[in-house]
């Protein structure tokens, strides 16, 4: 059952989405219309599973703006459109502060020509409507009832959600059958500002679900969406943004909150789509970014969007970027890199994924059925070949014999007058595949050298599009 949250801007939705999903997903501040996208999130009550969609304040593109921002206010209008259109409850909410505007008789004009759909209207910002002549404000609105609440401390949410409910079909009795589920695969989105993501994001999608516009910094929001693809559950997230810190205002919430949130999606995400422009070389903040991933040991793979925008192509360009792109982040050598097109709304392009990652990926996407005929879909057969990876452990064998073969072909540096010896090494963890080195006490070994085996580790056994965790320790005393 979808409800979607409407209303002009500023009346608290972001909140009162927050408060019923119970942790705060939205960005939220007192500045109007920082919502641009739309928000979604699943919560359970009294045992119905709701996906609330947040969405952004409607108001109307001022004919005085910019030809560019009265495009940006037109897509964000757009997308409050689909969130309505497709819900099967409405929460329409006005402030009790302001009370109902011209405005709101507009949007509920509007809203009720969708037939048959439920709108609850809702007044935030109130702990209770019981004055006569303060409740015949919200009576004209023709929604009956009103549910007044306060966003901010909760009070008056339980009822809303019941009255919610109350619209849900009647339970069907079902015949469960209990099947493994696979774990989800959370894919990030992250880059400098307009370089493309939300435009990807769409195109990946196959739907406008994001603003996107050729002003920077219009994501706000993280967002994410779950998709089930060749049998795993996907969720894709769109993120805002990173720009160099010397260029965010102190006095700018939104963004300092945006950035935050890129940040700890970048933490908690499986693999990482780090989007650069094709037509423009790396920069310091790209590697700054890409850093960010590679300490956090996330997966990764580099997406030079925009592609049509370079000009004078030859056949050698690819390649030439390519070769640029390796010199600058030598440490990314492991990581795939392509080229993408998704100027065309809704559509994409994919090319220059390198031979020696075609076998994997087709291999991982054998026998599993994909979802419509999606160029772009190639890009998720890769993350999830990459997710094959990080997800892979290694036998004992394998690893006892790589061990003895990199200590031949390079002895560990001596250490406190003695060549160090390596009591064992096995692996520990996968996402990333982790692996743990045991020396004798008192020894360690050189940075340079456990990157040596790190990247022997990689190439040996072929662990492109994830970084390598290697731990070392000493024995433990016999008491």
């Amino acid at each position: 059952m979808k409800i979607a949250i409407i209303g002009r801007p500023n009346v608290g939705k972001s909140t009162l989405f927050n408060r019923l999903i119970g942790k705060r997903k939205a960005l939220e501040t007192s500045i109007p219309g920082t919502t641009r996208d739309q928000n979604r999130a699943i919560t359970h009550w009294a045992g119905q599973e709701l996906e609330l969609i947040d969405t952004p304040g409607i108001k109307s593109p001022n004919p005085q703006e910019t030809t560019a921002l009265r495009e940006l206010e037109t897509s964000i209008l757009k997308q409050s459109e689909r969130a309505s259109a497709e819900a099967d409850v409405i929460i329409y909410l006005i402030d009790f502060q302001t009370g109902p505007m011209s405005e709101d008789y507009e949007l509920i004009k509007k809203l009720r020509r969708q037939k048959n759909k439920p709108i609850i209207l809702a007044v935030n910002k109130a702990d209770k409507i019981n004055e006569q002549a303060e409740a015949q404000k919200y009576v004209k609105l023709g929604l009956g009832e009103a549910s007044p609440l306060s966003a901010k401390s909760g009070l008056g949410a339980n009822r809303l959600l019941d009255r919610v409910i109350s619209f849900a079909p009647a339970k069907k009795e079902k015949t469960v059958v209990e099947t493994p589920r696979l774990p989800k695969i959370k894919i990030a989105l992250v880059g400098k500002p307009n370089v493309g993501k939300s435009s990807l994001f769409n195109a990946l999608l196959q739907e406008e679900q994001v603003v996107v516009s050729p002003l920077p910094h219009t994501t706000r929001d993280t967002n994410d969406t779950t998709i089930f693809y060749r049998e795993h559950e996907l969720v894709l997230i769109d993120t805002a943004g990173l720009r160099k810190k010397a260029r965010i205002y102190e006095s700018d919430q939104i963004e300092i909150f945006s950035v935050q949130a890129t940040l700890q999606t970048i933490k908690k995400a499986d693999i990482i789509l780090l989007l650069t422009e094709a037509a423009i070389v790396p920069t310091v903040q790209d590697l700054k970014i890409s850093k960010l991933i590679t300490d956090n040991l996330r997966g990764l793979i580099i997406v030079a969007n925009k592609w049509d925008t370079v000009a004078e192509k030859t056949t050698t360009t690819m390649a030439h970027y390519r070769t640029e792109f390796y010199n600058q982040f030598r440490s990314l050598d492991w990581a795939p890199l392509i080229f993408t097109d998704v100027r065309v709304p809704r559509q994409g392009r994919i090319w220059g994924l390198d031979q020696k990652y075609l076998g994997e990926v087709a291999a991982t996407a054998r026998g599993k059925r994909s979802t419509g005929a999606n160029p772009l879909h190639q890009l998720l057969d890769l993350a999830l070949a990459i997710h094959q990876n990080q997800s892979r452990w290694l036998t004992t064998e394998q690893l006892k014999n790589f061990i003895h073969w990199a200590a031949k072909k390079h002895a560990p540096p001596i250490c406190n007058n003695r060549r160090p010896r390596i009591i064992s090494f096995e692996q520990v963890g996968t996402i990333p595949p982790t692996f743990q080195l045991t020396l004798p006490s008192r020894i360690t070994l050189p940075e340079h050298y456990l990157n040596y085996l790190k990247n022997s580790l990689q190439t040996q056994f072929s662990f492109w599009g994830t970084p390598i965790h290697l731990l070392c320790r000493s024995p433990k005393r016999k008491n």
